[in-house]
Order: C-alpha cells, then structure tokens, then sequence
C-alpha cells in the first residue's frame, strides 16, 4: 500500500514539472487601439517593456546622497541612452547625465573624483568605477537617489556636511544698525540729547562679502542756542571670503591684529586665517598622536587638547 501511494505522489510531481517546463512566456506588449492618435502604426511602445524604463529627456529632481540633499533646489537631470555596447545590440536603459557641477557638490574624496570617468564629450559623470553605487531614479517624485559606500565619501554626520555641499548663498545687499540714546533732564540747567549709532553695511557676490563699518552721534542741547552737533565717519572698508579647502577665510583691506601676548593694531593689507568653524564637530580642536617602535607606528589617535595617559 505504501508503494502505491509513493507511486501516485510521484507520479503527479512529473506530471507538475512537465506543465511547468512546457508553460510559454508571454512578453508584454501594448494595445495602441486605445490611444486617441491617428498614426497608431509609428509609435514604438517596445521600450516601454523594460522595467525602469525613463523617456529620455529633462527632468527637475532633487539629488539625494545616501538620503542627503546634495543642493536646496533642484536639479534639471538630462536622461540620455548611452551609446550602444555588448554583443547582443541592445539598447541599455537611459541614463542620468551627471554633470561635472553635480558630481562636486556630492562630497567624493580625492581619490574618488580621481576614478570617476565621463562620457557624452565629457558631460556625464560615469560612476560605475566606484564600487557599490546605485543610481535609482524616480521622476514621479522628482527625486534622484543616489546610494553610496562611505569609503567614497567625505566625512559627514547629521550635523555636518562636507565643504562640497556648502553654498555660497545668493547677491544681496546688507545694512545693519545699533542706535542709542539718551536724555539729560537736570533739576537746574539745560536738557541735553545724545544719539550714538554705528553698524556694517555691505554687499554679497558670490564667495566674497564686501563690508564698510560706519560710525556717528548726534549731540544737541536745548536752549543753548547752538545746533545739533553731530559726527560720522566710516571707521573700516574690507572684504573677506572663505577658502573650504584650506579651512580659512581671506580677508583684503583694513584689518586688526588680534594677539594674547601683544595688543590689538589695525593695518592695510592681506590676511590668511584658519577657522575651526570649518572643522566637522568631531575632529575641531584635535590633535594627531602616533605611537612608533624602531620606526615602525603602532598606533595613531586623535586627542583633544589637554595630558592624557599612554
């Protein structure tokens, strides 16, 4: 009885595998009958079969980097097919062009930008040398991600974005103020009014910041007889900018020597400061220390400032 029912279990495992084996692929194909067009026969909807499919053409999309915006606004994307490659003569799925621009606001280290290549006459990045990228578009939510190993990129958190990312803002024009005053009301004599301000006015282009410091007071007492005496003067004239790749901030025209051995002296001139501002959080105000035997180092740590224990 038992072979029976093992013969009849196998017997319908055969006739299963054979269905299956037997069993055509249907490709996917469109009916055109439902489009409103005139010219049905000249439309090729074969592309369309393969999944991940984009139109080629232009698309506004946010970049994102491993979930991060790369810029505040977006991006117009070219979708272009590569050129035709392989064996089989089949047309690869269009691309995201990624220009130049794009690719150095992403925050790749130097030896990554060393192995991207382009294509499209040196228009579109090409990141496929970079191990572990993903490109995943999706136009209908205007998005581009963008998923990479950190090995290739720079150092950034949730607080910190690498000097890449930083933007320099938009051209405008400043001015600010700090006014005070005061009046005198004596119980015998004349009252007297006083008005002192002083602020920065300045312009934005670009990288550099234009500023002029400007100071004044208006002085007036009543029934003296006399008019409001009053004083301005612009006290400074420089311009500065920051230079992310060296952590510093250059600064042309009038400026102050600021020291805590000697004092403060203003001159004219070219000045090249470094700013820990520009350092990631972690890594501001730290020092490297190496441990080495017969030449050889050991051991290599950041310390912050301070005696620590080996």
């Amino acid at each position: 009885m038992k072979n029976n029912i093992s013969f009849a279990v196998n017997s319908i495992t055969y006739a299963l595998m054979l269905s299956l084996a037997g069993a055509p692929a249907y490709a996917v194909d469109f009916n055109t009958d439902v489009l409103d067009a005139a010219d049905r026969q000249n439309i090729d909807f074969s592309r369309f079969s393969q999944a991940g499919y984009i139109l080629p053409g232009q698309y506004q999309m946010e970049i994102m980097v491993n979930d991060q915006g790369i810029s505040p606004s977006a991006f117009p994307v070219t979708f272009l097919e590569p050129p035709v490659s392989g064996q089989d003569g089949k047309k690869p799925l269009p691309q995201a062009c990624l220009t130049p621009e794009m690719v150095s606001r992403m925050g790749l280290t130097a030896a990554s930008q060393e192995k991207v290549t382009y294509w499209n006459n040196g228009q579109c990045a090409d990141l496929s040398q970079l191990p572990g990228v993903e490109i995943r578009p999706n136009p209908a939510e205007g998005m581009l991600y963008i998923n990479m190993p950190q090995a290739w990129l720079e150092y950034s958190d949730a607080s910190w974005l690498p000097p890449s990312r930083w933007d320099n803002g938009i051209p405008g024009l400043l001015f600010d103020y700090n006014i005070n005053g005061t009046v005198n009301k004596p119980h015998k004599g004349k009252q007297s009014q006083s008005l002192s301000y002083n602020g920065t006015a300045g312009a934005n282009f670009g990288a550099w910041r234009l500023r002029a410091d400007y100071q004044g007071n208006l002085n007036h007492t009543t029934g003296s007889g006399q008019g409001t005496d009053s004083q301005f003067t612009w006290s400074r004239f420089y311009m500065y900018r920051a230079i992310p790749r060296w952590r510093a901030n250059l600064t042309l025209g009038e400026n102050y020597i600021n020291s805590e051995i000697f004092s403060s002296w203003r001159y004219t001139g070219a000045s090249l400061e470094s700013d820990d501002r520009m350092l990631p959080p972690k890594t501001a105000r730290l020092c490297t220390a190496g441990l080495r035997d017969c030449g050889y180092e050991c051991a290599r740590r950041d310390f912050a400032a301070g005696t620590h224990p080996l």
